[in-house]
């Protein structure tokens, strides 16, 4: 794999790759050049609102154990994640941040089963679970998801439901 081009952003390495690598391989890619001791993953169709990344992170160093800390995600004017008890079931992977010490223990997102994209954030959710980590939502960490911006670039609106649907069923075979 090559890259195109690696430019320095204020402290911020911006990393264009050849070929598109999908949601998980992107990831995944970033994470393994990434030197800091937590992850931060956002979609390239998310509006992020004022203190979104310190409200991540002051929820992520609330409580030992934690494997991730999903933002509030608005989608069509709808929170995505929701939950009557503390702990949720499974991460969005579109506004995440993930300590290292976790993502170490965990491993990385499944980018063979899972490509292009959804569900990936499925399958390391029902990992780090099965392994005793939590994973928890910032309410006060909101971003805005426009759902299936990036995917239908490539895909039609329809391919992209169908993708979506079938790596959740696909998870579900897997994983249960």
């Amino acid at each position: 794999l090559k890259r195109l081009l690696v430019e320095d952003r204020g402290g911020t390495r911006v990393i264009f790759l050849e070929e598109n690598l999908g949601f998980s391989g992107g990831a995944n890619y970033a994470i393994r050049e990434a030197r800091g001791d937590y992850y931060v993953l956002v979609n390239t169709d998310v509006e992020v609102q004022e203190g979104w990344l310190d409200f991540l992170f002051e929820k992520v160093n609330s409580e030992s154990g934690i494997a991730a800390v999903s933002s509030n995600i608005i989608e069509n004017g709808v929170e995505a994640l929701t939950s009557q008890v503390k702990y949720l079931k499974h991460i969005h992977g579109c506004s995440v941040i993930i300590p290292k010490k976790a993502w170490e223990i965990i491993g990385e997102f499944d980018e063979v089963t899972f490509f292009p994209a959804y569900a990936e954030e499925l399958d390391w959710s029902y990992r780090a679970r099965n392994i005793g980590f939590k994973l928890l939502k910032s309410n006060k960490s909101i971003v805005i998801h426009q759902v299936g911006q990036t995917s239908e670039k490539n895909l039609s609106k329809k391919g992209t439901q169908r993708l979506r649907i079938f790596h959740r069923v696909l998870f579900r075979f897997i994983n249960y």
